[in-house]
């Protein structure tokens, strides 16, 4: 290269790094009125994206927790191994042994159910004659109307114990 194209080159990359940083910095440096939603809908579209953010990791724990539970019952070392392939050998296994999956998946189900089973004990839902789906929905509208008669009553839930208005601590 020659020395007037070292020059242009050089020109240039310093005035896209001029430019670049004072726009960054124009940026930064917006009022703060602007950044506030002004409608109620934007402050809910903001508490749902902060709500969204704070839950993926969560979401995320539950979901490898999961992964390493099935690759424990299917005897699939997880030490080292990332989510990815525990999903792969997983699925391979699921494959191969239709009937161990069956299995396993039975009596997944069947924790769920007992773990539904007690917390609908604990709201005073009948669980009789009621499948998987079925009392979900009515532990799931018991914990509702038990949060909405906290409210009524003036308390905040959980504000007491620690704990939410279904007995659960809260992170």
């Amino acid at each position: 290269m020659n020395t007037w194209t070292k020059t242009c080159v050089s020109a240039a990359a310093a005035a896209m790094l001029l430019f670049g940083g004072a726009s960054a910095f124009a940026a930064s440096q917006a009022p703060e009125s602007a950044k506030e939603p002004q409608t109620k809908t934007e402050r809910i579209e903001d508490y749902a994206d902060e709500h969204r953010k704070a839950m993926e990791g969560e979401h995320r724990r539950h979901g490898a927790k999961r992964l390493k539970e099935a690759a424990e019952y299917f005897g699939i070392k997880t030490e080292g191994k990332t989510a990815e392939q525990l999903r792969d050998e997983l699925r391979k296994v699921r494959r191969e042994q239709p009937e161990k999956w069956a299995k396993f998946k039975a009596e997944h189900k069947a924790k769920r159910l007992a773990m539904l089973q007690a917390e609908a004990k604990r709201l005073g839902v009948a669980t009789e004659g009621k499948d998987l789906r079925q009392l979900h929905k009515e532990v799931r509208e018991a914990r509702r109307a038990e949060c909405e008669k906290a409210k009524k009553l003036g308390k905040d839930a959980g504000q007491d114990s620690g704990k939410n208005a279904s007995g659960r601590t809260q992170a």
